[in-house]
């Protein structure tokens, strides 16, 4: 779908926009991130649905690109990853959580390395894990997503990968 695509694009643009930004200008950055850019997110999940979300979210992009490198072989989550994905993603995002209150809301240079750490995650994840293993079970934002807008009825877009 174009507006996918286009969407897609502009939020990579946005995630990666705002990289060189905390690196150059930290106290505005930093601001621009937890006043502007998070916020909005969840309003996009609202309006939208997660499904959409995923298939625009910069962390998926980095992990599908990674899906198309064929050097590795890619494995299925594992069966004690599937059961426990849930405990997984809540204790992934009370780290966030806990780094953000004491590092992250002050130091632009820990919040940059912060989302670097997490895009090269998502990449590791779809270099060696099938499918949208990062996203499914990785991802600390998936399990908000989820308590957001997983039921949310009236913008069902189906599944976040296939168009049916």
């Amino acid at each position: 779908m174009l507006a996918d695509k286009l969407l897609s694009t502009l939020t990579l643009a946005i995630f990666v926009g705002l990289l060189p930004l905390l690196w150059f200008f930290p106290s505005n950055a930093n601001a621009l991130v937890w006043t502007f850019t998070i916020p909005l997110i969840p309003i996009f999940w609202l309006l939208f649905g997660y499904s959409r979300w995923r298939r625009i979210c910069p962390l998926a992009w980095f992990s599908k690109i990674a899906q198309n490198n064929t050097y590795f072989k890619k494995r299925f989550a594992a069966p004690w990853l599937r059961q426990y994905f849930y405990p997984l993603q809540f204790s992934l995002l009370l780290i966030a959580f806990s780094t953000r209150h004491w590092l992250l809301n002050y130091d632009a240079l820990a919040l940059l390395l912060f989302f670097t750490l997490v895009s090269l995650l998502a990449y590791l994840s779809g270099l060696f894990l099938s499918g949208k293993t990062w996203c499914n079970y990785l991802c600390p934002v998936g399990l908000v997503e989820k308590i957001y807008a997983g039921s949310n009825a009236n913008v069902n877009t189906g599944n976040s990968d296939c168009e049916t």
